[in-house]
């Protein structure tokens, strides 16, 4: 099934801003982070300490994604 992802922050470095990307169906979000690790291995440590947030929502790992969801990955940021 199709899923978009939208990247924010500092994973932008590593991937690309916004995609459409094919998932199995009952992917939840852990494999889903584990799907991307591999697909984009120098963004490992920030996609492991990365919030999702599904349609709007922010979910844990456990969480599973819907055909046609939109998953957003908003990295940790810091200011000074």
């Amino acid at each position: 099934m199709k899923i978009t992802i939208k990247i924010f922050a500092g994973l932008r470095e590593f991937i690309p801003d916004e995609f459409n990307i094919n998932v199995d169906n009952n992917c939840t979000v852990e494999q889903l982070k584990k799907l991307l690790i591999k697909k984009f291995p120098e963004a490992s440590k920030l996609l492991n300490s990365s919030r999702f947030v599904v349609n709007e929502e922010f979910v844990d790992n456990k969480e599973v994604i819907n055909k046609n969801a939109t998953v957003y990955i908003i990295p940790p940021v810091s200011g000074g």
